[in-house]
């Protein structure tokens, strides 16, 4: 009988022990469940955290662009603005390089009109002296010399169109530098808008 209340006691010891054992699991599990808890709201406030840096960060790259977008639009502006100063240096360049030689083909036409008027007036004597001539001998003479006429104003004729020739020329020539200046400057201002935006 002894031994039956021993082994009675010992059932009732191991008994109470199982009894006392699900509290520590619960303890343990609330324990796991709290630091899971605690994790989550961690690793949620990173992703909010890195989420505000990465929108503060696009919002600054924004405002940069714009800013560079806005001094490029500017640079743009006060590079291709109208200078009246500018337009009348280019326009007294552009007589300079054609002056001397409008001032040579002036001097040539004068030339020319001078060469004219004394042919007009020799045609005029001796159209006189056709008109009041005593016999056809002294007419025939008179008409021997309208071959050198004829031929004095084919000459005439060809430097005219010789000195029309170098006008077109000369101006030809004002036009290319005045276009070349034009493509250096437009070269500059594309060089100088790209190293903007690269910059």
């Amino acid at each position: 009988g002894g031994v039956g209340d021993g082994d009675s006691k010992e059932g009732g010891s191991s008994g109470g022990e199982a009894k006392g054992a699900p509290p520590a699991k619960s303890s343990r599990a609330e324990e796991l469940a709290e630091a899971r808890r605690k994790a989550q709201a961690e690793a949620k406030e990173r992703r909010a955290a890195e989420e505000a840096a990465r929108e503060a960060a696009r919002k600054e790259a924004e405002e940069r662009r714009a800013a560079q977008i806005a001094d490029i639009r500017k640079e743009a502006r006060d590079l291709y603005k109208i200078d009246s100063e500018g337009v009348d240096q280019l326009s007294q360049g552009f007589v300079g390089l054609t002056s001397p030689a409008s001032d040579e083909v002036g001097g040539m036409l004068v030339q020319l009109q001078e060469a004219q008027q004394r042919l007009v007036q020799l045609l005029a004597q001796e159209d006189r002296k056709v008109m009041t001539l005593p016999n056809m001998a002294e007419v025939a003479q008179a008409l021997s010399h309208v071959p050198h006429y004829t031929q004095k104003l084919l000459e005439m004729r060809g430097e005219m169109n010789d000195i029309s020739a170098r006008v077109k020329s000369m101006r030809k020539r004002a036009a290319r530098v005045y276009t070349r200046k034009q493509q250096e400057d437009n070269s500059v201002a594309q060089t100088r808008q790209a190293a903007m935006q690269q910059g």
